[in-house]
């Protein structure tokens, strides 16, 4: 999100508290007093999101990420995750630490294989994403637009969990899809058209806060 965004909404609005009473989960993932939570604007989500961590893993992670199966060979993209740690600032980068996971059976690109997200395979990527951009913001951070630049740039949309330890978010390479913002539906929505074709898949990165 661009510094200008956040400035436009209301300053006079009182900073939420999210740490005040925090303790540490018994899974190892950060809990949030949600009496103190409000999302429903930009300027409270981002004041929320900065300085936050999140971890993508397990079975929190999608079959099909940004929109393509995680089982695929694909040139230039590796789309089998291990896990992946998010942090992110406001204003700043955003920072996903890609840890990739073994892809069996897949020699050839546009080939199909079985991605074995349990067990890494040695490989890591850092990418950055300057200045994302939230927008549309629905209920209380139950769908946002999301515009990110990490994966050569992504655009969808997100949510926050009420008590703000999940972040869901739900993107797709730029200008590959359509259908798949909050005024089409929540996240997760069938209502996805990718690249000219619908799109019946899962999609939904799913995040976790991190102490």
């Amino acid at each position: 999100m661009s510094p200008g965004d956040a400035a436009s909404e209301d300053s006079s609005e009182a900073p939420v508290d999210v740490d005040s009473g925090a303790q540490d989960a018994a899974d190892g993932s950060a809990s949030v007093d949600a009496a103190t939570v409000a999302f429903d604007s930009v300027s409270a989500i981002t004041r929320y999101l900065n300085g936050k961590h999140w971890l993508m893993a397990g079975n929190d992670i999608p079959a099909d990420p940004i929109g393509y199966s995680q089982d695929g060979r694909y040139t230039n993209l590796n789309l089998c995750f291990h896990e992946i740690q998010l942090q992110t600032d406001f204003p700043g980068n955003w920072t996903a630490d890609y840890v990739y996971a073994v892809l069996t059976a897949a020699s050839a690109d546009g080939s199909a294989g079985s991605c074995e997200n349990e067990v890494p395979n040695g490989s890591s990527l850092v990418g950055t994403s300057p200045a994302p951009v939230i927008s549309n913001v629905q209920g209380n951070g139950t769908c946002f637009d999301l515009n990110l630049g990490l994966s050569s740039g992504t655009q969808g949309r997100a949510s926050l969990s009420p008590d703000g330890t999940v972040l869901s978010s739900e993107d797709y390479l730029n200008g590959q899809a359509t259908g798949a913002t909050c005024a089409d539906g929540p996240v997760g929505s069938n209502t996805v058209t990718l690249n000219g074709k619908p799109f019946s898949g899962n999609a939904v990165q799913v995040y976790r806060l991190q102490p």
